[in-house]
């Protein structure tokens, strides 16, 4: 996969999570959705570097896997370029790029928007931190 396939997946997986979205990366467009349209953190799209190694896995499934489903004998490359890494087992588990969660790195910017108080579903209680909804901000001034 050529470098400019993978910039057209990213503007195409951009263009899912926000489709009025002028920004061409899934980095920006995290960034505007977290900053501009407050959403969830689990509504985000991936990072740019969780991409090219979730695309780099599609195309070794696609192309490589069930390329030779109908061989005798396949030959495999190795899934280390692919998007994999070995275990202490020996097994192949996901690679994941090693970047801090944001709910844990921004969970401090986590605010909810119940104009109620907040139940169990608020994003304030299920980041445990103390609400933010506008009565109970009110309640405190």
């Amino acid at each position: 996969m050529t470098e400019n396939d993978e910039k057209m997946v990213e503007n195409f997986i951009a263009l899912l999570y926000d489709r009025s979205s002028q920004s061409f990366t899934v980095d920006s467009t995290r960034k505007k959705l977290f900053c501009q349209k407050n959403s969830a953190f689990e509504n985000l799209p991936p990072t740019s570097a969780a991409l090219k190694y979730h695309i780099k896995r599609a195309v070794f499934q696609a192309s490589i896997v069930w390329g030779q489903s109908l061989t005798n004998i396949p030959s495999f490359h190795a899934p280390e370029q692919w998007g994999w890494e070995k275990n202490e087992k020996g097994e192949f588990d996901i690679f994941w790029p090693h970047l801090s969660a944001i709910s844990k790195s921004c969970a401090e910017l986590c605010k909810c928007s119940c104009k109620k108080p907040c139940s169990g579903k608020c994003a304030c209680k299920q980041s445990s931190l103390p609400c933010t909804s506008s009565q109970d901000v009110d309640a405190l001034v």
